[in-house]
């Protein structure tokens, strides 16, 4: 027999399961890609943990072979967070699609990632392959360095790079959210297609430890 208590106790698990996670995280602005393409779906936006930055991110990445004719280019993204006293406090990885290896990280020397940006591969037509999104590239401490996610410069054909996105000034990268299309053995795959960044306040954070 189901009890009223035993009701509660089932909806009160319920509930604390869906609580959002990082309630006291400041977020100053979205970073959005200018060239991101429509396809596939959004995957979950995730946070690094409160007090934690962004400082080192990996991607995913499918290389080019003549002897693939659906070549699918970045598969995922991952953010490695830091505290502001260097502390890793782990990863966020948003949607990742299953092809592709992934190409070691990417660090910030000084400070943590403060802007992105992204080459994409404009829709091609049916009769040949669709990548989208081809690699990605990050900023560090406002423009101090640049660190980009693939190695390999054989890319055929070539995309374009989107105008940079970046954090205001007191903020950095806390949270990451990319758009996945889904394998299909009917048409052209292609994985990653478009990428979205949220900054968090530095300040804020600051304030909050005084």
């Amino acid at each position: 027999m189901i009890t009223l208590g035993t009701l509660l106790t089932c909806c009160l698990l319920v509930a604390t399961a869906a609580e959002p996670k990082n309630l006291d995280r400041v977020v100053t602005k979205a970073l959005v890609l200018s060239n991101g393409l429509d396809w596939g779906n959004w995957g979950p936006a995730e946070y690094c943990e409160d007090g934690s930055f962004a400082m080192e991110f990996e991607v995913k990445f499918e290389p080019y072979s003549i002897l693939n004719t659906d070549e699918t280019a970045v598969n995922a993204v991952k953010l490695y967070c830091s505290t502001l006293e260097l502390h890793p406090t782990g990863y966020i990885l948003s949607s990742e699609g299953e092809k592709g290896e992934w190409q070691g990280m990417r660090v910030c020397e000084n400070g943590f990632l403060t802007g992105m940006r992204a080459k994409v591969l404009a829709p091609r037509g049916v009769a040949l392959d669709d990548v989208a999104v081809q690699d990605v590239m990050m900023e560090c401490d406002y423009g101090d360095t640049v660190i980009i996610g693939v190695d390999s410069h054989a890319r055929i054909p070539d995309g374009d790079w989107s105008t940079w996105a970046r954090c205001p000034n007191g903020s950095a990268i806390c949270g990451l959210e990319t758009r996945l299309e889904d394998p299909n053995l009917v048409v052209d795959d292609t994985g990653i297609t478009d990428i979205s960044m949220y900054c968090c306040s530095l300040d804020g954070l600051r304030r909050r430890r005084q």
